[in-house]
């Protein structure tokens, strides 16, 4: 139930929001013991493609969507996930975890200074 929640709960977020939502489920997977990054950032590949895809249709059905750049968006983040996975099928384990690390904590400070210490900011 832990494991089903927390995915629960990423999937949402990742629905919603969308992002550092990569980050946010490599770490959710590996809490829930997928220890191989490699198998990690496959699985979490498929699940982003799906939640993505079930996030457009919800709420492209709810209200407006601009479609144009709904697709551009798709199309990057289709671009950026394959030569994400080959650097990563390419790199060695240990390597792909701290630099998800190092991401995840660089986009955290960055989400944080922005929005605690110049809320005014616009992201």
């Amino acid at each position: 139930w832990l494991s089903f929640t927390l995915e629960f709960l990423v999937y949402v977020y990742g629905g919603y929001f969308g992002g550092g939502m990569g980050i946010v489920m490599l770490s959710a997977l590996a809490l829930c013991g997928v220890g191989d990054v490699h198998a990690a950032n496959g699985l979490k590949s498929i699940l982003a493609f799906a939640i993505n895809t079930a996030a457009v249709l919800v709420l492209g059905s709810l209200g407006p969507l601009h479609w144009p750049l709904a697709f551009a968006m798709a199309v990057g983040a289709a671009l950026g996930g394959w030569l994400g996975a080959q650097f990563a099928t390419r790199a060695a384990s240990g390597a792909v975890r701290w630099l998800v690390v190092a991401l995840g904590a660089a986009l955290a400070a960055l989400f944080f200074w922005r929005s605690a210490i110049q809320p005014n900011l616009s992201l």
